[in-house]
């Protein structure tokens, strides 16, 4: 599933575009023709680059649905061999074999979200690389005046 945040930016930078594309037809700023021109190709080239972030980043759901069965298999197995022995011992074998194996699925779980949460790191870092482009969009713009 692709991640709605670049789908946004993207579209941000498509409406500064048409709105440089509309001052830019404004006869009283006939004179800013060009800073309005470049300023609209640059924000739709950004809103470009911006979309191809979109096909790098996206992210798929937690399947909490295989987490469920698995969990239900460790019980129905721990079921079962409670249900079958009358050893204290081999119950209490099986239990701590119960809880090592949703040990192990938790462990499995704490790995997609560690996953996750360096993919929301690079994701994070791909947003200041962003935001860093619109202030040096700025510094060009302050140079257009010195």
């Amino acid at each position: 599933m692709p991640l709605d945040i670049f789908e946004l930016v993207s579209e941000l930078e498509i409406h500064i575009a048409e709105l440089y594309g509309k001052m830019k037809i404004i006869s009283r700023f006939r004179d800013y023709f060009d800073t309005f021109r470049l300023m609209e190709e640059i924000s739709f080239d950004h809103s470009e680059k911006i979309k191809d972030l979109m096909k790098k980043y996206t992210v798929s759901a937690f399947d909490r649905i295989s987490v469920i069965k698995i969990h239900d298999k460790i019980k129905n197995k721990l079921w079962e061999n409670v249900i079958e022995s009358n050893d204290e011992k081999s119950i209490i074998k099986k239990m701590s074999e119960s809880e090592e194996s949703v040990g192990k699925l938790y462990f499995a779980i704490a790995a997609y979200y560690k996953k996750l949460s360096e993919y929301y790191n690079n994701i994070s870092k791909e947003m200041e690389k962003i935001a860093s482009e619109e202030f040096d969009h700025k510094e060009l713009l302050l140079k257009l005046i010195q």
